[in-house]
């Protein structure tokens, strides 16, 4: 399933327990893709991860699948594709380091 597909599914359900497992398979299929650069801002990365709330998990996945969807939909026009997504069926690509928050993270 397509990565952009299970996070909008996440956005409409998100406690919906067969897409939150859709939405870790997905996470961890994004995480293994090593040509895949999402930049992440660190600050807020780690104020999701330092919080004291039941749905922290979720929200902080949300943010890395939400990010990644926002590149496959939202290509710069001048990139090129990523071999692990033309496998998928999907494009995205690389962004450069500044354009969401500096430093980029590999995720």
């Amino acid at each position: 399933m397509q990565w952009v597909e299970i996070t909008h599914k996440l956005e409409s359900s998100p406690l919906d327990d067969s897409v939150n497992k859709q939405g870790e398979s997905a996470l961890k299929q994004v995480s293994d893709a090593h040509d895949i650069h999402v930049p992440l801002c660190p600050s807020l990365l780690s104020e999701f991860n330092g919080m004291k709330y039941s749905y922290s998990h979720q929200i902080t996945r949300q943010y890395m699948l939400a990010s990644t969807a926002f590149l496959i939909e939202n290509p710069p026009k001048n990139a090129t594709p990523s071999p692990a997504l033309i496998t998928l069926k999907l494009a995205t690509w690389e962004v450069p380091s500044g354009v969401l928050c500096l430093p980029t993270f590999q995720i």
